[in-house]
């Protein structure tokens, strides 16, 4: 006789969200104990300004344009997914909550938090999540090995993105606890030091091409892998800084494991520039300086 067992999908309320879980495993209730995770971004980037950059403070408009997606993916002792869950938040500077309940056991847990389009609820925008709930990773969107960033996808703070994992021990009892995200990020800009102002005004443009980095993050042990090409045509925005220099372009890139990086940057209608062995760190900021208003 065959006995066929349904699946309970619970939804629940979150703080300044809504969430979605998905349960791969649903033993019986009374075998398991709650967990409880309060997640948030460093506090740091809830409040610095758009010249280091960040999603968080003016740089991306989570009014009418964009929310913060957090994912939540827990697996066992073997990498098997036993469940994950989303939430949707229009405010990055609140917490989002976390609850779920498991069987006694140890598990891994992976965190990640990007930007989303408002209007798609949990569709990817930059990055591929489809892998997350099975193995922990997420990669640049698509299977390209080269991508062509133009217009409004160029100097757009919307790439920034943190992750976290921790494995968690319920053998004895169930647990609640505060989780910071971390960029898992290096963040490079170009900045001219000249009058970049005079150099766009005049229908110049700036091209920044044969950026070669990883293409894939696993969150579960913190290693970068495969390799994409980026590209970035015709910037023509800038931002001021106060003293006089302007940023002409920056992204977030995952460091290469040489810790190195270069990339051939030219001004139509002038000279070419190759930036060779540039270093890019982990959660921090790679500044390329050059006089690129040439007469």
């Amino acid at each position: 006789m065959k006995k066929i067992y349904g699946l309970l999908v619970l939804a629940s309320l979150a703080v300044a969200g809504c969430q979605k879980d998905t349960a791969i495993n649903k033993p019986a209730e009374q075998e398991k104990v709650a967990v409880s995770f309060t997640a948030k971004l460093p506090a740091n980037m809830v409040t610095q300004g758009s010249a280091d950059g960040g999603i968080v403070g003016n740089n991306v408009d989570f009014t009418n344009d964009c929310s913060l997606r957090y994912i939540m993916c827990v697996f066992d002792n073997s990498n098997n997914p036993v469940l994950n869950e989303t939430i949707i938040t229009s405010d990055p500077a609140i917490p989002v909550l976390f609850n779920v309940r498991l069987v006694p056991a140890t598990y891994k847990v992976a965190f990640w938090a990007d930007i989303i389009t408002k209007t798609s609820y949990v569709a990817d925008k930059y990055y591929n999540t489809d892998a997350l709930s099975s193995n922990g990773t997420i990669s640049l969107y698509g299977s390209e090995l080269s991508y062509l960033f133009t217009g409004s996808s160029v100097n757009t703070e919307e790439r920034d993105a943190y992750a976290f994992a921790k494995t968690i021990d319920l053998t004895a009892s169930g647990i609640t606890d505060n989780i910071t995200l971390k960029r898992p990020f290096a963040k490079i800009r170009l900045v001219a030091t000249g009058q970049a102002s005079d150099l766009l005004a005049i229908g110049k443009t700036v091209n920044v091409e044969g950026l070669k980095v990883p293409k894939t993050y696993n969150i579960l042990n913190g290693t970068s892998s495969g390799e994409v090409t980026l590209m970035y045509s015709a910037i023509n925005t800038y931002n001021d800084h106060s003293n006089g220099e302007q940023t002409l372009f920056s992204d977030y890139v995952l460091p290469p494991s040489s810790g190195k990086i270069e990339c051939k940057i030219t001004v139509s209608g002038y000279t070419e520039y190759t930036a060779s062995n540039i270093p890019v760190e982990l959660n921090k900021l790679t500044t390329i300086k050059g006089n690129f208003n040439i007469p």
